[in-house]
């Protein structure tokens, strides 16, 4: 027979004037405080001052809390069991984890348990639910195991109350301040103005935590809108615990102090996927971040295009590569590319490309992990505006480096026939990448009569093709020899001969949920006349029923630039580049821009919950797990 809990539970005398939910609760006594609506907040307060009241004493084990809220804000502790029993535990929602207990003696045990319990009645007070209310038993321990505490009480509460919520939960700030400093007669004085603080902040005649996390008191001891002030107990308490991990009570106190708790946890991650030198925060937006009140950490890569140091400058916190993994589940997730390919459940907030919103090869199993995890995934490619447009791309820089490459291949066609191309080093700008493409090129014109390659580009008035004209002008190719497709010219379907006709194609196509005629098959360029040997994809997704070259099907890579066609051609020779890389050619620029493109949404992410572009990226999110198979589950 299962052991049975302590009680701990706060209900509420019927109010006559209150909405209640549930009409055989109408008909009670007592309703729950979820059932309850429009409760005012000085009744509220009223019952919290009573509750914590309840909690004074050092009893020898847990004891039971069975309260009753009455409406003139009186609280009735109703008759319980009061047999001493150490081994019984509260609720899960009411229960400190007990692998927080370990080596302590039963005193301490017991204030610890009680004051875990007082805090998540305070927060159902407050707030009407019971922390993590949608969660199960299993998964509410977990997260408490974690330190992963709820985080409405810290945007829908006042300072003083949120915190003695979070202290009530966690020891930290309490145990520093004891061993640190006696007590500052001001900060009793706050206390007793807020006594529902006092049974969570408060060891006999010693002041802890919450109390001295009130507003009135940050400046007392020593937090300021700059930082820890010099001299005081904040900096002798950050010396104490060394480098200050941003989810610890200390960094949410200086937040506070600095006009508002954390507003959110970004966790930015290194060579998360494919390794790439490309960053979707650049050193300037963690900067913006940081100023905004978020908290933003940073892995260590000795790959990424901005050096740690950088990031370390600009305030943000620096963690081991890989560190992702085991961040705390309130940290969002921030990279670029796809995760590691496996099979675990994915149970933090993420935001990178993921390229499986379309139902690429893989992509059910791939999902299935987020959904199993109890996951969310924003897709990069998937935050949009009003009007679905992309709200951050690097089409402009993928068009750009693309076309770099096109233009090498060609030259080393011309040149190497028959021979494989080598691999393309990446550059520090965009300019001395124009200028290596020019000098390969000029032995190759040299070779063909000086004749320039016609180059044609599909998508051209996009921001990719954009970025493709812009590297045919900057390397010279003339105007007239720049074929300028879009929509206009494409209406009337492929395959279009005027690909085959062109020396190099660049597809800057945006690859949509819809099949697009294919622009070129192998009937269409086996025909005579011939003159494509380049064909440049930068959408890339040779692996999607929609994808409009349907001639190949794999990637290609820096170090193996080109691939041949699935299917042998004659000559000439035909190679495609299918990079899905390509801005990290010239990262630093593609990096800055999209950073700088993608800011505005992440100070926006603590509003994710009823910001337009967020709301828009998880209902996608949502719509494709619901086409998830059974059999991915």
């Amino acid at each position: 027979m299962a052991q049975q809990s302590l009680a701990c539970q706060f209900r509420v005398e019927k109010p006559r004037n209150t909405i209640v939910d549930n009409r055989e609760l109408a008909k009670s006594a007592t309703c729950l405080l979820k059932d309850c609506q429009y409760l005012d907040e000085k009744l509220r307060e009223k019952w919290a001052v009573e509750v914590a009241q309840h909690f004074e004493g050092h009893p020898d084990a847990p004891r039971p809390h069975d309260f009753l809220g009455r409406l003139d804000g009186s609280v009735e502790r109703l008759p319980n069991n009061p047999a001493i029993d150490n081994s019984r535990r509260y609720p899960c929602r009411f229960q400190i984890p007990p692998a927080t207990l370990h080596g302590l003696n039963d005193e301490e045990k017991t204030r610890r348990s009680e004051r875990f319990a007082l805090a998540s009645l305070l927060y159902e007070i407050w707030l009407g639910a019971q922390p993590f209310e949608d969660l199960t038993d299993d998964e509410v321990q977990r997260r408490f195991s974690n330190a992963d505490f709820p985080q409405d009480a810290w945007f829908s509460l006042s300072l003083d109350k949120a915190l003695g919520i979070y202290c009530g939960w966690s020891e930290d700030f309490a145990l520093e301040i004891r061993k640190r400093v006696p007590i500052l007669q001001s900060i009793k004085e706050y206390a007793a103005a807020h006594p529902y603080i006092t049974g969570v902040g408060m060891a006999g005649a010693t002041v802890t935590g919450a109390t001295l996390l009130a507003p009135a008191a940050l400046g007392a001891i020593g937090f300021s809108a700059l930082g820890p002030v010099s001299g005081t107990l904040a900096t002798v308490w950050q010396s104490s615990i060394g480098v200050v991990q941003a989810s610890s009570l200390f960094s949410w106190c200086q937040s506070a102090a600095m006009g508002g708790a954390a507003l959110g946890q970004i966790h930015a991650a290194g060579a998360v996927g494919a390794t790439t030198m490309g960053a979707a925060v650049s050193p300037d937006s963690a900067k913006a971040l940081l100023r905004a009140g978020f908290v933003v950490r940073v892995e260590k890569s000795p790959e990424r295009i901005y050096e740690d140091e950088e990031f370390a400058a600009a305030g943000a916190e620096m963690v081991p590569a890989g560190s992702w993994i085991d961040a705390p589940l309130q940290d969002v997730i921030l990279g670029l590319k796809e995760l590691p390919v496996g099979d675990g459940p994915l149970s933090h907030t993420y935001i990178h490309f993921q390229h499986c919103f379309k139902k690429q090869d893989g992509w059910a199993s791939t999902l299935s992990r987020f959904a199993r995890g109890n996951g969310k995934l924003y897709d990069l490619e998937f935050l949009t505006d009003e009007n679905g447009r992309r709200v951050a791309a690097f089409g402009y820089w993928a068009g750009y480096a693309g076309t770099a490459i096109a233009l090498l291949s060609w030259a080393h066609q011309i040149l190497h026939p028959q021979t494989a191309q080598g691999r393309v080093p990446v550059f520090d700008s965009a300019p001395a990448l124009a200028q290596h493409v020019k000098s390969a090129m000029q032995p190759a014109l040299d070779a063909n009569d000086d004749r320039k390659p016609r180059v044609i580009i599909i998508g051209a008035l996009g921001r990719c093709g954009k970025g493709a004209i812009a590297f045919c002008q900057d390397a010279g190719i003339p105007e007239e020899s720049i074929l300028k497709w879009d929509l206009a010219e494409t209406s009337r379907g492929g395959p279009f001969q005027e690909v085959a006709e062109s020396d190099i194609f660049i597809n800057c196509v945006y690859l949509g949920p819809h099949r697009t005629p294919p622009f070129a098959t192998f009937e269409s360029l086996s025909a005579s006349g011939r003159r494509l040997r380049v064909i440049c994809d930068v959408s890339c997704d040779p692996n999607s029923e929609n994808n409009p070259i349907p001639i190949y099907s794999s990637y290609s890579t820096f170090d193996t630039p080109t691939i041949p066609t699935s299917e042998k051609l004659d000559a000439p020779e035909l190679r495609i580049i299918a990079i899905d890389h390509l801005p990290t050619l010239v990262a630093r620029e593609s990096s800055d821009e999209f950073s700088q493109l993608l800011l505005p949404s992440l100070l926006n992410l603590d509003h994710r919950e009823s910001d337009g572009v967020w709301k828009r990226a998880e209902q996608t999110y949502r719509d494709r797990v619901k086409e998830l198979p059974k059999s991915a589950g």
